[in-house]
């Protein structure tokens, strides 16, 4: 919610779509693309989709955080990075397209370079990101937030089991501890002969 009680909503698709509301109840009205020609980064010869919206407001500045991807249908490659766009209002065309944060993946990378969730404690940022293919991960950022700090990547969440299908991470602080939400598993490959329970 922007200091003159407008409400905004961003998504994946469309170059991070934006509505826009008086009340979060509505009405909700589209006004455009943060990202109308598209991300700066260029991983491969192809488009690049934009995908996990993240925002926060830092200092006076708005930071969107988005998932920089190969626009194909996944196909084992983490050929992937984190971008980050600023505005100081959030109104369509203030939006500044920075490009990578400098989190990026490819295919021999331990980590997925998406889902991007910054965490500030202590006047200190931190991207915690990933991944789908091998944990959840977090790296320190800068000051201003809009590039990672080289050598400050750590583990957070690894599902040993399975395909270890970690992803979409958000971290919030309440009282004196930090609490990491991700999700866990894999949408679509549940066992159909049984019915669902309940």
């Amino acid at each position: 919610r922007r200091g003159d009680g407008t409400y905004f909503r961003f998504s994946t698709g469309g170059g991070i779509a934006v509505h826009s509301a008086p009340d979060i109840t509505g009405p909700w009205e589209y006004k455009g693309a943060v990202l109308p020609d598209g991300t700066s980064i260029k991983l491969w010869d192809g488009k690049m989709d934009a995908w996990a919206p993240d925002v926060h407001l830092v200092g006076d500045t708005y930071y969107l955080y988005y998932s920089a991807v190969r626009a194909v249908v996944f196909d084992g490659h983490n050929l992937a990075a984190v971008g980050v766009a600023t505005s100081t209002t959030m109104d369509i065309g203030s939006w500044k397209d920075l490009g990578s944060t400098g989190v990026q993946s490819k295919d021999s990378s331990e980590y997925n370079a998406i889902d991007p969730n910054l965490f500030i404690e202590d006047g200190r940022s931190y991207m915690i990101f990933g991944s789908y293919v091998d944990g959840i991960f977090q790296v320190t950022m800068e000051n201003p937030p809009a590039t990672a700090t080289p050598n400050t990547y750590a583990k957070l969440a690894y599902e040993p089991a399975g395909n270890h299908a970690n992803e979409g991470p958000n971290m919030f602080k309440h009282g004196d501890y930090n609490y990491l939400f991700f999700s866990n598993g894999v949408c679509c490959s549940f066992d159909t002969s049984k019915p669902a329970a309940g």
